[in-house]
């Protein structure tokens, strides 16, 4: 049994890590102890108690990303929605999507949910055909044609290695 079983006509598979792994140098992990370190000092002084708490937590949260390696998630583009596993993200509850190109340094599927309170997904396409994925959802869905680049928070996790 396939994971797109059930999904309707599935015109588009492929797999992608749940999560980029960035690489990273001696320099970055002395740098971000620095800072790590700097900011935990500080808060501990200021007696910002919560504020410490949510550095460890964030340290914890890098350090569990970099020693384990990431799953796969199996992607599908059906007739019914866009498939993420198990789940079905129909269109109804899709307002646009848009893909950024600029390979080697991105390649990314955007999909901007209807109401405004949730911040658009981000898919990589992995080896998909760009064209391909943009004809089809084309069918299903409206593109925003004016998001020429990636969003900022995508740019500042790259730039900063998270």
């Amino acid at each position: 049994m396939s994971v797109f079983d059930n999904w309707g006509n599935v015109l588009h598979t492929w797999q992608i890590p749940e999560y980029h792994q960035p690489e990273r140098g001696r320099t970055w992990y002395i740098v971000a102890s620095i800072i790590f370190v700097a900011l935990l000092g500080y808060s501990i002084f200021a007696q910002n108690f919560l504020f410490a708490f949510l550095i460890l937590l964030f340290a914890a949260i890098i350090f569990m990303h970099s020693t384990r390696e990431p799953l796969y998630l199996n992607i599908g583009v059906s007739d019914k929605g866009v498939i993420l596993n198990k789940r079905l993200i129909v269109y109804s509850g899709l307002s646009a999507f848009w893909i950024i190109n600029e390979p080697p340094l991105t390649k990314n599927l955007y999909l901007k949910f209807n109401g405004g309170f949730q911040p658009p997904l981000s898919i990589h396409l992995a080896e998909e055909d760009a064209e391909e994925v943009r004809a089809t959802l084309g069918q299903f869905l409206k593109e925003d044609k004016r998001q020429i680049e990636e969003p900022l928070s995508d740019l500042l996790w790259k730039v900063l290695k998270l």
